[in-house]
């Protein structure tokens, strides 16, 4: 889909992806041209972000919902400026259409930590949580035995030095065997404590500090 249907006054999504990390950056369009997107500039605690930083690289995309749709461009490039030579700016290189995209909503947190997973009248067993939402949670196993979609478990892992500890009642709802044989299973999180989204958005906030090289 082409970029012409990027409008004025519409909010963009800016996504950064470093190694597993995804941090996302929203922003409201100025202008359009043939090749680019002039979009407000993206600051962070009043500092303005710098997409073209070592290890970023091609991993930036951007999203606009449109026609009921969410589009992805992949591959852009984004650049400070200045829009008619006054108002400090970001622009955005689009190259190529954009593609419909059937994107989570909620933000997902790459961890990679250890932590431990009990079935209703089962022994704990070790996982590693891959990922984190403010709804859900993403873990790699070695053995699939008992890990079964629809059945119920208490995800337990702690952070940041034992400052977040959590014990998650979570519902299976999909497995997938990866190549190296292990087990990657995705959970939604029944009843998740406030405490959860906290945790999200600090993890985002550290991240978002990396980039700025803070």
């Amino acid at each position: 889909m082409d970029h012409s249907i990027i409008e004025a006054g519409k909010t963009l999504l800016i996504q950064v992806k470093r190694g597993e990390n995804e941090t996302e950056f929203p922003t409201t369009v100025i202008d359009r041209f043939d090749n680019s997107v002039v979009v407000e500039p993206v600051l962070y605690e009043g500092k303005m972000v710098n997409f073209n930083i070592q290890g970023i690289g091609k991993q930036v995309s951007l999203f606009h919902e449109a026609l009921g749709k969410m589009i992805i461009w992949k591959e852009i490039e984004i650049k400070a400026g200045y829009y008619k030579k006054k108002k400090l700016c970001h622009v955005i290189y689009i190259n190529g259409d954009g593609i419909e995209f059937n994107r989570r909503k909620d933000y997902r947190q790459y961890l990679g930590i250890e932590g431990k997973a009990e079935h209703y009248g089962a022994e704990k067993v070790g996982v590693i949580v891959r990922d984190v939402s403010n709804n859900g949670i993403g873990l790699i196993v070695d053995n699939v035995a008992g890990f079964e979609n629809g059945r119920r478990m208490i995800v337990y892992f702690t952070d940041e030095n034992g400052k977040y500890r959590f014990s998650l009642e979570c519902k299976q709802v999909r497995s997938r065997v990866m190549q190296n044989g292990r087990v990657e299973v995705g959970c939604l999180v029944v009843n998740p404590p406030q405490a959860l989204s906290q945790y999200v958005a600090f993890k985002q906030l550290a991240e978002k500090r990396r980039m700025l090289g803070e």
